[in-house]
């Protein structure tokens, strides 16, 4: 076996995941868009570039974004990861980018991994 690291830092990484979405389910393809949207940090990442990236619906990206946003009922809440817009300069294309929230979530999972790679018990 390669490493034995990977498995608890997947298991606490999965772990802060459900916390932050509040929810008892998570949406693989959720965690997907995430991770793809996570290393342009700031800069807005065009919708369809996230759909190139998964290979998934317009619909499921779509379903996915509100998901990690505002939440995609008025009765769920979402745990506010992203935003979309419309880009200012091209009104038929959607924009998204991590919110301050976002960030500080995705530098956390970084710790995770820093951490289980690093051999450091908690």
């Amino acid at each position: 076996m390669a490493s034995t690291k990977a498995i608890p830092a997947l298991s606490e990484t999965i772990q802060a995941v459900y916390t932050v979405m509040g929810r008892g389910e998570l949406e693989l393809n959720a965690l997907r868009i995430l991770f793809v949207i996570a290393p342009y940090g700031t800069r807005p990442i065009p919708q369809q570039t996230i759909r190139e990236m998964t290979g998934l619906s317009e619909a499921a990206v779509s379903r996915n974004l509100a998901i990690l946003g505002e939440g995609y009922t008025m009765h769920v809440k979402g745990p506010k990861l992203i935003e979309s817009y419309q880009d200012p300069e091209y009104a038929r294309r959607k924009l998204v980018k991590l919110t301050a929230r976002g960030r500080s979530f995705m530098e956390s999972l970084q710790g995770i991994f820093d951490k289980h790679a690093g051999g450091t018990k908690t």
